[in-house]
């Protein structure tokens, strides 16, 4: 139909019947069902035909499925397209009524094709083509049915469809649509009763469809009607207007999409008849039904009166900085504000309620054919604030307390975490004009997020709720405090999403959130700067109690005269019960609690301060006091905890005195400082934190100088047990102990040591100490030459198996002047067997060399000995060094830098020295070189150049034997001089010296004479002779003289044999000794020999056997695995160099053995239970003990009376026996009599 054309009704009704002329040639019945009931009689039957439509090109048409169906009393007719979709491949047994015989395909004539959907204009003119008509409008019909029934009618429908991943409510609508032209086309709708998700293909294709489905397509829409103009063939502009239901609310909403721009938007235009309020879910749940369970109860069920409620929605399309930096993305944001104004005078947005709740989606992540690691799931918040709240009166103390922020904000975010770019936009575009702007306290990087500041990546706001306490500074609002409770439990979010389902269908499976918020139990604090009437606010928290309490914590001073009062732990309560509805702000409970106080006193030269106090948490109840006092010089603190568990106590308690003590001349005692803990521990500080472990800083004399209010912060950090950073945990059946003192030598040292003892099922010991030294003694620290500030870790921990004592320059200490600083760190660590690198040491000032590679085990991030030195503006120096030294290497270098630069002239000086040295094989590499630079710019302007030169020079040696490389540069030209001979291998050892090299001696006689077994008594020994201490050490190369016998406590004899070859078997009387051992043993090799083949055997036996009575002793065998040297017993592998291969290796070397556990008694006597053997009547017939008749009628019996008695055992020991037997019977209740 070309433009222009005009038809008649008559007209188009003739082409139409002719067209069902044309349809009922190519009618095919296709088959019969017949369905006999009793009788027999016809029940039903069912006629299928197949209708081929040819409309398209010549040999091919359009399946049409036609059914006939009857039933007493129902004549049903119908007919659609068939679907070409071949069923067959399904498996029968996934539908219990379906048969094989009911599957009906349409017939595949020769020469014909088949296709699935009917282009609408060849309905009318059989030559018409796609691009006769604008695009846009729906020409092909791939879906279609009708249906007539006689006897039961239903009304004919047409389906809107939603996106697959949206089930939309089944409902009955009725759609109008017009279709016309007139100098262009037009098309517009009318429909009735449809939801959101409906109108699907309406929107834009560029992904914002899709992300309007994630954010609303839940709302109904009783009513609407639709424009679509054209222009040039295409949709130039969409108009919708309609009516949206949000709960009980009916808003007159408008859709406007011309060119790239689009924008929804709707008012509030009436409510539901008879319909007084309407709750928070009831509102958001049709927006965020999956997540609306995780909103706390006093909000899902707070609710707006209806006779004074406004209301906007709007949903736009919007661009943002992309995650990558570069570029920017499509998002679609979405808003729904909500006011009640508490008076017909009053303005919502500023004495009334109000809310915002606000969607943000990625248009490139809401796409359904993304991949699962692509999408993004939408981002929800709800902000409403609470700008004044109820005061607390009747204080104790303070009578009044004035609410110490500006504002309360209350946020839940839902979905994911919000970014800062997120948060940007949305202040940008939502949170506008009187509406406040979102705020964040922190920005915490995304897992996985990008370089740099990227606001992409950089979480603002967790999800989860908020509570935000905001403050005004010049009129300028910021975030305080950000509380995060309550962070979306997986129960509660599956709750939501089983809800959900029924309505909202399929949902991408969410990404999950990485939010930096404190878990649900714990409190936020902030420090604040607050006075009002009297009142210093310090700090302020946040913690939620159950679900509808919120805590405001406060720490508060006031101050009267010298005399400052703290309140510790001060808690307003504001109970949300009552919060119903808008008005009820007002009506909040409000209710306050105090865990303590403290009370300070300065008047110099005196000080004194008290503190208690006492909380609770959980089934936790802790009771922290502190009393200080000083006069002068002399200054005492203790402090301690008390605190009830639910299973156990516990309790620590912390003093120190400071003062002039004990003097000895050359030093003098200046501080005592000591502790214990009972069910408590002690966490010992590493290397970096031994300046602020208590026991070392507080004891210091400039630890406790200071006004009364210093000293209430050091007993709020000595008591505090909760947190990674407290340094007293309660942790039962654990003890400590820890004692100190503070010395000062010479007038220019200060020395303050500790010895911390750990008793805790993992035990430990250490030593830590500040050292600082002053030159010249007794100068201000501004003005000395020398400043020395070092501290020292002494640790050892038997269940690591590590001995370490470290220590580390503080950056306070300098040279020459406070601009020449000085740092570095040392360590010498031993490791023990419960390590794993048994054997293994290591001492390190520095670090390291730069090609030693530094096992995992070893000290890591030792800083270099040296020293920077800001000379002045135009002049620095640096300086460094380190030494190392291992089993396997010995280390150490230096280097020197200098920088002259002014303006455009520089000059710099560099030097550096580095050696490495190895044992076995002997090898060094060391490495000299110098440099120096110098550049400057000739000229003005643009007659200007810059010039430089530069000279350098470097040697590399190496050997044995010497050799090197000589690098000689000046400007643009570079001299290398080779030297000595090339790099050679040295020749592998043979047997004799390796055996020679193990043993440690000169020569192969010397170390035959060495015994291959080294013997060691580890316990039992109960000899007092000397001569056994004392015996005659051999000569070296003197074969020693054969050991003398041991006199040992069997009970607890314990002796070691080990080999100075690692082993791969032990055999102890004629067995081995255990399987394991041989699963711990491992190929032993011989690095210097330069083997590559391991040694087959290396076996130790031992036998043990009491020659007089002819048996073999029994003794329990234990393996002794040690780290022995990797320069000795790592394989040998011609392409790696000793830095390459492994300082230690672990080798079974010998065995330990004690004599195996006594065998129980055979008497299989009872448990006795001494409780009741042990008690007795007290003034009953039995509180006495019996007289010992029979011992004092021995007493008095001559020797020889009492030898002829001894004649007679057999009478004696009848006796004794009979005695045990009425043991038995009367005190232990039974068991059988050994006898022998």
């Amino acid at each position: 139909m070309g433009d222009g054309d005009r038809q008649g009704a008559s007209t188009l009704q003739n082409g139409f019947m002719d067209v069902l002329g044309k349809m009922a040639k190519n009618i095919i019945p296709r088959q019969l069902s017949l369905t006999i009931g009793e009788g027999p009689s016809l029940t039903a039957f069912q006629i299928d035909v197949e209708l081929q439509l040819h409309l398209g090109q010549e040999n091919e048409h359009v399946p049409i499925h036609g059914q006939i169906k009857w039933a007493p009393g129902r004549l049903e007719l119908l007919g659609e397209i068939w679907n070409l979709e071949d069923q067959s491949l399904v498996p029968f047994h996934t539908h219990p009524f379906r048969e094989s015989f009911s599957e009906v395909r349409p017939l595949q004539l020769p020469g014909e094709t088949v296709v699935d959907a009917i282009f609408l204009p060849q309905l009318f003119d059989k030559d018409a083509k796609p691009e006769d008509f604008p695009k846009g409008i729906p020409l092909r019909l791939s879906k279609a049915s009708v249906r007539v029934t006689l006897g039961d009618w239903k009304k004919g429908h047409i389906n809107l469809k939603a996106p697959d991943y949206i089930m939309s409510r089944k409902t009955d609508a009725v759609v109008r649509v017009y279709i016309g032209y007139e100098k262009g086309w037009t098309l517009s709708a009318e429909a009735v009763d449809l939801q959101l998700a409906n109108l699907y293909s309406l929107f834009p294709v560029d992904g914002s469809s899709h992300a309007i489905m994630h954010l609303i397509s839940s709302v109904w829409i009783p009513r609407f009607s639709v424009g679509v103009k054209f222009a040039a063939q295409r949709a130039s502009a969409i108009n919708i207007d309609g009516t949206l239901v949000i709960g009980p609310l009916e808003m007159h909403s408008n859709y406007n999409h011309e060119g790239a721009d689009w924008r929804l938007s709707a008012d509030f235009e009436s409510a539901t008849p008879g319909r007084q309020d309407a709750s928070m879910e009831e509102l958001l749940g049709v927006f965020t039904r999956e997540h609306i369970d995780s909103l706390p109860d006093f909000v899902r069920d707070f609710k707006l009166p209806l006779s004074k409620i406004r209301a906007k929605l709007t949903c736009s399309s919007k661009t943002m900085p992309a995650a990558t930096g570069s570029g920017s993305k499509g998002v679609v944001i979405f808003s729904f504000a909500v006011s009640v104004p508490l008076s017909s005078s009053a303005s919502a947005d500023k004495e009334g309620f109000s809310f915002v709740f606000t969607r943000i989606q990625d248009k490139d992540g809401a796409f359904s054919s993304q991949n699962e690691g692509d999408k993004t799931n939408p981002k929800s918040i709800l902000r409403f604030s609470l700008a004044r709240l109820p005061e607390a009166k009747d204080i104790p103390i303070v009578q009044q307390l004035p609410q110490p922020f500006d504002e309360m904000d209350f946020l839940w975010v839902g979905g994911e975490d919000v970014t800062v770019a997120d948060a940007n936009l949305l202040n940008k575009e939502v949170f506008t004009g009187d509406t406040p702007p979102l705020h964040w306290k922190t920005a915490t990087k995304k897992s996985g997020g990008g370089p740099g500041n990227d606001d992409s990546a950089t979480v603002a706001l967790a999800k989860g709720c908020h509570f935000q306490l905001i403050l005004r500074e010049q009129d300028k609002p910021s975030c305080a405090l950000d509380y995060v409770f309550l962070n979306d439990s997986p129960k509660r979010e599956q709750q939501a999403k089983s809800t959900a389902a029924a309505e909202r269908g399929p949902k991408a499976q969410q990404e999950p959130a990485t939010p930096s918020a404190p878990p649900a139990s714990g409190a936020a604090t902030t420090p604040v700067t607050r006075s009002s009437k009297g009142l210093n606010v310090r700090h302020m928290g946040l913690k939620m109690k159950g679900t509808k309490t919120l805590t405001i914590t406060l720490d508060a001073v006031a101050n009267l005269g010298p005399v400052a009062l703290s309140l510790i732990g001060f808690e307003v309560d504001i109970d949300f019960t009552n919060f119903k509805t808008p008005s009820d702000i007002v009506n909040l409970g409000v209710g306050f609690s105090l865990h303590g106080m403290a009370v300070a006193f300065s008047r110099p030269p005196t000080v004194m301060a008290g503190m208690f106090s006492c909380t609770a948490n959980g089934n936790v109840k802790t009771y922290a006091g502190g009393l200080s006092v000083g006069v002068g010089v002399w200054q005492f603190l203790a402090a301690g905890v008390y605190e009830e568990h639910a299973d156990y106590k516990t309790v620590f308690a912390f003093a120190k005195l400071n003062g002039p003590i004990i003097s000895f001349g050359f030093a003098e005692v200046d501080g005592l400082v000591g502790g214990f803990g009972y069910n408590s521990s002690l966490r010992l500080p590493t290397i970096s934190e031994v300046t602020k472990f208590p026991f070392v800083s507080l004891n210091s004399p400039s630890g406790g100088e200071g006004v009364a209010g210093d000293v209430i912060e050091q007993f709020s950090a000595l008591t505090k047990t909760q947190g990674d950073d407290a340094w007293f945990k309660s942790q039962k059946d654990s003890i400590w102990l820890a004692a100190g003192l503070g010395v000062k030598a010479f007038q220019m040292l200060d020395v303050q040591a500790v010895v911390c003892i750990d008793l805790s099922p993992n035990p430990k010991v250490g030593i830590y100490a500040e050292a600082i030294a002053t030159l010249p003694k007794g100068v201000a620290q501004d003005k000395a030459f020398l400043f020395l500030d070092i501290g020292i870790a002494a640790t050892f921990d038997p269940n690591a198996g590590i001995l370490s004592l470290r220590g580390d320059l503080t950056p306070q200490s300098f040279v020459l002047s406070k601009g020449c600083k000085l740092d570095g760190s040392f360590a010498l660590v031993y490791f023990l067997p419960a390590s794993g690198h048994d054997g293994d040491w290591v001492f390190s000032a520095g670090g390291y060399h730069p090609a030693f590679r530094v096992p995992s085990h070893y000290p890591q991030g030792l800083r270099r000995l040296g020293f920077t030195w800001s000379y002045d503006l135009d002049i620095s120096i640096t300086g460094e060094a380190y030494f190392a030294i291992t089993p396997q290497a010995v280390m150490g270098g230096g280097r020197l830098d200098l920088l002259y630069q002014s303006g455009h002239t520089r000059a710099s000086f560099s030097a550096y020295a580095d050696f490495l040295i190895f044992y076995e094989p002997f090898q060094f590499h060391a490495g000299v070189g110098v440099s120096v630079h110098a550049s400057t710019r000739i000229g003005l302007g643009w007659f200007s150049k810059d010039v430089s030169a530069d000279i350098s020079a470097d040697v590399d040696l190496h050997g044995p034997p010497v050799a090197g490389t000589a690098h000689l540069q000046f400007w643009f030209f570079t001299i290398s001089v080779r030297f000595g001979p090339s790099p050679e291998d040295k020749d592998p050892l043979d047997w004799a010296r390796f055996y020679t090299l193990v043993k440690q001696c000169r020569s192969w006689e010397e170390a035959r004479n060495l015994p291959e077994h080294l013997v060691s008594l580890l316990a039992g020994r109960c000899s007092n002779d000397s001569k056994q201490e004392l015996a005659r050490q051999p000569k070296k190369g003197e074969k020693p003289p054969p050991p003398e016998p041991w006199l040992v406590r069997a009970a607890v004899f314990e002796f070691e044999v080990m080999a100075r070859f690692p082993l791969r078997e032990l055999k102890y009387n004629g067995r081995a000794v255990d399987e394991g051992i041989k699963a711990r043993a491992r190929d032993i090799y011989a690095l210097p020999m330069k083997r590559d083949n391991k040694f087959e055997r290396a076996d130790m036996v031992i036998k043990i056997r009491d020659e007089r009575q002819g048996i073999d002793a029994e003794f329990g065998v234990e393996a002794v695995v040690k780290r022995v040297p990797g320069a000795l017993w790592n394989k040998y592998d011609a392409n790696k160099s000793l830095l390459d291969s492994d300082s230690t290796v672990e080798h079974v070397m010998g065995v330990r053995l004690k004599p195996v556990k006594s065998h129980d008694s055979p008497e299989e006597l009872p448990t006795i239970n001494m409780k009741t053997f042990n008690s007795l009547h007290v003034n009953g017939e039995d509180s006495k003990f019996p007289r010992a008749e029979y011992t004092r009628e021995m007493a008095t019996v001559s020797k020889g009376v009492e030898s002829g008695l001894a004649v007679d055992w057999k009478k004696n020991q009848g006796s004794v026996h009979e005695m045990w037997k009425v043991l038995r019977h009367e005190n232990t209740g039974g068991g059988k009599l050994y006898m022998t």
